[in-house]
């Protein structure tokens, strides 16, 4: 997405929060009163955006208060997004079956808080998803488990840690592809997560995301080879005679911007040009996002696998995931390479996900017949 175009969205988004403000707060004026219209309107969208600032806040503090913050904060969010989609629900419904205000605003604030439940729940109902790809020159199968985007920090910590590596022994995978960004926050910053990878019985290869690199990606980097998981860092391993391909974040190449991306002094392009892998090996690829998609498979590789896009994480987001995002969740082909975008077990910001759901997804690779 051209830098224009990321313009035009963030000034779409804030008159959008602007007028979901007005109608909020007039939806509630017409039935409390009490204040003046722009009173409630002013204390709607107040609450909104210091919400959203104390929640950035939060991310970046490790305290009890900061946790509290967050929580509160992000559940604030949420009950205001699903209080206005509740709102526009029964007042279009009220159009055909006419009822009062007072019910109106009852039933909406019920609808929302309801919404809000579910999608905290769900949100940590991490389900096991498969797919099957068939890998050029593989003679073996292989079962693999693709990992992404666990986002340890003030939401999940230890508890989940463990959830994960036992749910990944039960699957018993061959070994563990984890696409990045293990933390957004350093309040989950301990031994105890990583003593906890250690125990899962499968060699794992990992690559930073985005979040690990504002976290700490260093100290991330240096306590998963400590416990024995294989990171990469622009560069190739070998598991038997399949190849993994390794990159640190970052944009598809010189001519592409991408937000989270600041050191554009490697790209996709650049660093597989470098690297030079062999087209007839198989071959498979991790970095944390999915750019640079068409170079990887002019590169001649087989399987790209990213994280990143938590494939919107919750309505009505994901339908702005699917403009921003060419490759925003599952299975695609670009230009005859397979690739695989995983939702992902964590969340960031609202610990919440509506019409998505936490995956780990156990990949099966297997020889062509």
């Amino acid at each position: 997405m051209s830098y224009l175009t990321r313009i035009g969205w963030l000034v779409f988004m804030s008159v959008l929060l602007l007028g979901a403000g007005r109608y909020v707060g007039y939806r509630i004026h017409a039935v409390l009163g009490y204040l003046p219209l722009w009173s409630w309107i002013l204390i709607v969208l107040s609450l909104t955006l210091a919400s959203l600032i104390v929640m950035m806040w939060s991310v970046s503090h490790i305290t009890t208060l900061a946790t509290i913050a967050y929580w509160i904060s992000w559940l604030l969010i949420t009950v205001m997004l699903y209080l206005l989609l509740a709102l526009l629900i029964v007042d279009v419904i009220s159009i055909v079956i006419p009822w009062w205000q007072s019910w109106r605003i009852i039933t909406a604030i019920l609808l929302a808080l309801s919404v809000t439940w579910y999608g905290v729940w769900h949100a940590f109902d991490t389900k096991i998803v498969h797919q099957t790809f068939t890998i050029s020159g593989l003679t073996q199968p292989i079962t693999a488990v693709h990992l992404t985007d666990t986002h340890f920090g003030h939401a999940r910590g230890l508890a989940e840690a463990q959830k994960i590596a036992r749910m990944i022994n039960e699957i018993n995978p061959d070994l563990v592809f984890f696409t990045g960004d293990m933390f957004d926050s350093r309040r989950a910053l301990h031994e105890d997560i990583f003593a906890t990878f250690a125990q899962i019985q499968a060699p794992i290869y990992f690559i930073e995301g985005n979040h690990d690199v504002h976290v700490d990606v260093e100290a991330i980097k240096q306590a998963m080879r400590d416990h024995s998981v294989t990171v990469l860092e622009n560069e190739t391993a070998q598991f038997g005679e399949l190849t993994i391909i390794g990159l640190n974040h970052m944009a598809a190449d010189a001519q592409t911007r991408n937000v989270h991306v600041h050191d554009m002094t490697h790209t996709v392009q650049s660093v597989l040009e470098e690297l030079a892998p062999d087209p007839n090996a198989p071959t498979v690829l991790l970095h944390h996002s999915p750019d640079g998609l068409q170079h990887a498979a002019a590169a001649g590789v087989d399987l790209f696998l990213a994280g990143h896009t938590h494939a919107g994480q919750l309505f009505p987001i994901t339908l702005l995931a699917k403009q921003l995002f060419t490759y925003n969740r599952g299975h695609y082909v670009v230009n005859g390479m397979d690739a695989y975008i995983c939702s992902g077990t964590g969340t960031f910001g609202p610990v919440v996900r509506v019409a998505t759901r936490s995956e780990i997804c156990v990949l099966e690779l297997v020889p062509e017949k």
